[in-house]
């Protein structure tokens, strides 16, 4: 049909999403492979729906897409820190869903990702208001600076001989 034709070229997908909801998956080994294999301009990629897998960590092959919308949810994923790696498509990233991963639970949640990732105006479902971002923008700013004045300061002397 035209509508297949339209989708596939050399017997691969042309298109900017792709589900793979509900599969068990822990990780993204050999993404790298197969994705050229069924899709051209995978590297394209705007919309990610990984939800309902076992993930663990947020996979890197994530970080180099200029995705919009990246469904999380349900996953494993426990560490503020693996949400903090989404700052590497914050440019892009409209949409995120992390709800049901035990990282959704912790006390910053919320104004993390609204602080590392400005783009965003929808999280876990729900839109995110101005007024919001705006607040989360500043909290989110005021614990970070709180958290690089607790790190310890490296002093690095300069000796001649």
């Amino acid at each position: 049909s035209e509508q297949e034709a339209k989708c596939q070229e050399h017997g691969r997908f042309a298109a900017t999403g792709l589900k793979l909801s509900h599969n068990q998956l822990a990780d993204l080994d050999g993404w790298s492979r197969v994705l050229p294999a069924l899709m051209t301009k995978w590297d394209r990629l705007q919309w990610v729906d990984l939800s309902f897998n076992r993930l663990p960590v947020i996979p890197a092959e994530l970080l180099d897409l200029p995705l919009r919308v990246l469904y999380l949810q349900t996953n494993a994923i426990t560490s503020l820190g693996e949400v903090a790696k989404l700052q590497a498509v914050s440019k892009t990233l409209k949409t995120l869903a992390l709800h049901g991963n035990p990282v959704s639970r912790l006390k910053d949640y919320r104004c993390r990702c609204v602080y590392w990732i400005p783009s965003l105006r929808t999280l876990d479902f729900g839109s995110l208001t101005d007024s919001e971002r705006a607040t989360y923008q500043r909290v989110g700013k005021e614990i970070q600076d709180r958290e690089d004045a607790k790190k310890p300061k490296v002093v690095v002397e300069e000796r001649r001989f």
